[in-house]
């Protein structure tokens, strides 16, 4: 997964970012911007068999500026979600907050790319990458 904030890019292998449970968060900064990456399982992929449903499950991936009326939130996962730690909210995979202090509240979205490393790093030859 590869996002670009600015001048400044960096890539996540996928094993950097999923666990072997039904969800995974990982706090971070890119250009010194608080990001949460939130992954899910439940994702087929289309690569790994003829039958898109017999693929690995890759899981879903959305990615979001880690802030809320200029508090910046940092956050675990959880059964059926994530959570951040600053309020116990519970948020959903599309960023929006469904119960706690921030209940109706979304995060900002930033664009992110689900793609090759050789494909990303072609067009972002300065790519910062975490691997698993």
């Amino acid at each position: 997964m590869g996002i670009a904030v600015g001048e400044e890019a960096a890539a996540y292998a996928l094993d950097a970012i999923r666990s072997d449970g039904p969800a995974a968060a990982t706090n971070t900064t890119v250009a010194e911007t608080p990001i949460a990456i939130f992954w899910a399982a439940g994702q087929a992929s289309a690569l790994d068999s003829t039958n898109i449903e017999e693929g690995a499950d890759v899981g879903s991936v959305g990615v979001f500026r880690a802030e809320v009326a200029g508090q910046s939130l940092s956050f675990v996962a959880v059964d059926g979600g994530f959570v951040d730690n600053e309020t116990g909210s519970t948020w959903t995979l599309t960023g929006e907050a469904v119960a706690g202090e921030l209940q109706g509240e979304r995060l900002e979205r930033l664009p992110h790319l689900d793609t090759f490393w050789f494909a990303w790093s072609t067009y972002k030859p300065g790519t910062s990458l975490f691997e698993g």
